[in-house]
């Protein structure tokens, strides 16, 4: 994986108590973080090809998020094992 698909997929764990990563038009925010923003198109490769985020709520809108899955959990477990 990517730095940047790493930074997101941290960034779906420290959002999961506040429901997700949430869309904003300009990219996928971390509402536990303000400012932190990460690429329509990173979140996406983490969802359908890494499967370590999943979809929730409505398709499209403000109102759409982006949560961590177990398999994305065990991913950064495992990592934090190697360090």
């Amino acid at each position: 994986m990517t730095p940047k698909m790493e930074a997101a997929l941290l960034a779906a764990a420290s959002a999961d108590a506040a429901g997700g990563l949430v869309w904003t038009g300009a990219g996928w925010k971390n509402p536990a973080a303000p400012g932190d923003y990460h690429a329509g198109q990173i979140v996406s490769r983490l969802v359908w090809t890494h499967g370590f985020v999943a979809e929730v709520g409505p398709k499209s809108g403000t109102r759409q998020r982006r949560v961590i899955t177990d398999k994305g959990r065990a991913y950064l477990a495992q990592k934090e094992q190697q360090h």
